[in-house]
């Protein structure tokens, strides 16, 4: 069983006297303003079973680059722990030009001692983790942009991209002798190539209120687009927020579905647990080629007042509550298990309705503790 993580943190944030003339958008309570752009830092040590003792920073940015497209965001993090490992993530999420453009990027990078349990829901769930089973060095980077184009209404189409690598080191023994690692390796390039279709009416995308996310995506990775794999994954991500009789009281839940189609490496199969799925998990336990995960969530933001424009203004205090379950197999018609998921979070709102949160969640013989930008889904 995984120790919960703990994790202690600070927010850094003033408002500079500058920006104390705009009147055209409530001032966040907890960010840097330099003129329309939003900056909130935050610093804090932790702790991870698989990062050990570590020190984490990072910051939230926001802008609006016209009147009508929603604020643009970028959140970074930066992670190091007392295991040597070291973690860096950006992430934009940008609209543009009335919000008929938008260009999300992912960019991260891993360089830890990490841990392989086989594939399948029957390895994760028996094999014993430790040096001579399950341990070994991992070096991992990805870029993943996605760029879309309003055709109507709360309709997008646009073409995505993922490149990533991975190379393993120092495996356990029992780890070297597994044979998807024998068969296909420990060093992969993967680049991906393909169409995505989303639906959006979120009112807030960052942290919706009311709304419907529908979105497919299908990536096709192949050796003529630069990498040295051949296999395809498809993706389809459904998220729908229902307000309940006031702003901020929010009902969530979200449906998702990875499948991968082909040689995919093992380094690349469909995983269950993060920080954005079933947490609480230990990520990277459970891999198989098709999974299914489903979310419910309770969010609670303090509602304060309303303004004069009648928008409402909320506190730097929120809380949620969710369950949920996965299901992972080598096909469809190959589900094997069913792992449950629970949890509560707290978050500060530091710009708007976009908040730093920390969730404690909890699942099958497995604990977590999370800490990062913005909602899950």
């Amino acid at each position: 069983m995984s120790k919960p993580t703990v994790v202690l943190f600070l927010v850094l944030a003033v408002t500079s006297p500058a920006a104390l003339g705009q009147a055209e958008e409530e001032k966040p309570k907890l960010a840097f303003t330099i003129g329309k752009l939003w900056i909130t830092p935050i610093l804090g040590p932790g702790y991870t079973p698989e990062l050990g003792l570590l020190i984490a920073g990072g910051a939230l940015f926001s802008y609006p680059f016209d009147d009508e497209s929603p604020r643009s965001s970028t959140t970074l993090a930066l992670s190091y722990g007392s295991t040597g490992a070291l973690v860096f993530t950006v992430k934009p999420t940008t609209y543009l030009l009335q919000d008929r453009l938008r260009i999300d990027a992912y960019f991260g990078l891993k360089d830890m001692n990490d841990n392989y349990f086989g594939v399948g829901y029957s390895s994760a769930y028996n094999t014993k983790i430790g040096p001579a089973t399950t341990e070994y060095r991992r070096v991992y980077k990805q870029f993943a942009p996605m760029v879309l184009w309003r055709l109507r209404k709360d309709l997008y189409f646009g073409a995505a991209m993922d490149v990533n690598s991975t190379t393993a080191s120092n495996l356990a023994p029992q780890m070297a002798q597994d044979p998807n690692v024998v068969a296909e390796g420990t060093h992969f390039v993967n680049t991906g190539l393909g169409p995505i279709l989303r639906y959006d009416s979120r009112d807030f995308p960052q942290n919706a209120f009311k709304g419907v996310f529908l979105q497919a995506q299908y990536l096709l990775y192949r050796p003529g687009f630069g990498g040295s794999t051949n296999y395809n994954i498809l993706d389809l991500d459904y998220r729908q927020y229902q307000s309940l009789g006031r702003p901020g009281f929010t009902l969530a839940w979200n449906v998702r579905t990875r499948n991968g189609v082909g040689d995919v490496p093992w380094t690349e199969l469909s995983l269950l647990g993060s920080a954005n799925d079933l947490r609480g998990y230990r990520e990277g336990r459970y891999r198989d080629s098709t999974i299914i995960y489903a979310l419910l969530e309770l969010r609670w933001m303090d509602l304060k007042e309303y303004n004069v424009k009648g928008d409402p203004q909320f506190g730097i205090n929120g809380f949620v509550t969710w369950i949920g379950a996965g299901t992972m197999g080598s096909s469809y018609k190959h589900l094997n298990c069913l792992l449950p998921n629970f949890g509560v979070g707290y978050r500060i709102v530091v710009q708007g309705r976009m908040a730093v949160r920390l969730d404690l969640g909890a699942g099958r013989e497995s604990t977590g503790f999370y800490f990062s930008f913005n909602e899950a889904f």
